[in-house]
C-alpha cells in the first residue's frame, strides 16, 4: 500500500514537472549558466577607456558591455519602429 503513494506522488511530482513552461526551463538554464560564468571568471582585468582606467573583475567587464551592446540595440530598435 506504502508503494502505491509513493508511486503516485511520483506521477503527482512529475505532473508538475510537465506542467513548468519551456520558458521558465530556459530561464533556469540561463541562470545555472550564468552563475557558472561568474564562478569560473573571477580573475580582474584592466579597462582602458580615452583617459580613464579601470579595474574590475571579468565577469563585471563582460557584463557591463553586454548591457551596452543590449541598451544600443534596444535604442536602434525604438528608432526605426518610429
Amino acid at each position: 500500500m506504502s508503494k502505491r503513494t509513493h508511486q503516485g506522488s511520483d506521477r503527482s511530482f512529475l505532473d508538475r514537472l510537465r506542467a513548468v513552461p519551456a520558458a521558465t526551463w530556459l530561464g533556469l538554464a540561463i541562470a545555472v549558466v550564468a552563475v557558472v560564468f561568474v564562478l569560473q571568471n573571477q580573475g580582474t582585468t584592466t579597462v582602458e577607456l580615452l583617459w580613464m582606467t579601470f579595474r574590475s573583475p571579468l565577469w563585471l567587464t563582460l557584463l557591463v558591455v553586454f548591457a551596452v551592446g543590449w541598451l544600443v540595440g534596444a535604442l536602434v530598435r525604438r528608432n526605426r519602429a518610429d
